[in-house]
């Protein structure tokens, strides 16, 4: 280019390290493996859990019912301290000074993220105590959206998988942002 700099191109399809494959039409298409956004195989959407099926009135607190997996730990009047699932909540809210008593609307978001997403590496220590076992367990918390994403995808019980189905939703790719 006339009173400019060159500019270096290669045949070798390669730059700073870093090798791309021949370019051909189906790694343009979404329609193809080759093209495809690897998180939603072109389809533009992924299934997730909605935190709006999950928490439908945010004006409760979490001892309110508000978070519906979590209800029957504290409306249930028997003894649910043989439940992990409530040690969990207890650990989670004496090691982050979550407040199970405030509107989910008035917790602070990130003890909302805390409770949805999980501790992100940082350990909760539960105390457990059961008929035959008893004892302190160190373990990352791994979040309501996430264990509840979980359990969908690994159970063979269709009755458990159309129970935690209620909570799907289909939402916009993060990866491609829709755009497969």
């Amino acid at each position: 280019i006339l009173d400019r700099e060159d500019i270096r191109m290669s045949e070798a399809r390669s730059c700073c390290k870093i090798f791309y494959p021949e370019l051909n039409p189906p790694l343009f298409s979404f329609n193809s493996p080759q093209g495809m956004c690897p998180n939603c195989n072109g389809l533009g959407t992924v299934l997730s859990m909605d935190e709006d099926k999950i928490i439908p009135n945010k004006d409760l607190s979490i001892k309110e019912g508000a978070v519906i997996p979590w209800q029957n730990y504290f409306q249930n009047k028997t003894n649910n301290n043989g439940n992990w699932g409530k040690q969990q909540l207890k650990a989670l809210g004496k090691s982050f000074g979550i407040a199970f008593d405030t509107p989910w609307k008035k917790l602070p978001k990130k003890h909302r993220d805390l409770c949805l997403y999980g501790s992100q590496g940082k350990e909760i220590t539960v105390d457990w105590q059961s008929a035959k076992i008893q004892g302190s367990f160190t373990t990352e918390f791994e979040g309501l959206l996430n264990t509840m994403m979980r359990r969908y995808l690994q159970t063979k019980s269709e009755s458990v998988k159309t129970h935690y189905a209620k909570f799907l939703s289909e939402k916009k790719c993060n990866v491609c942002k829709g755009h497969r």
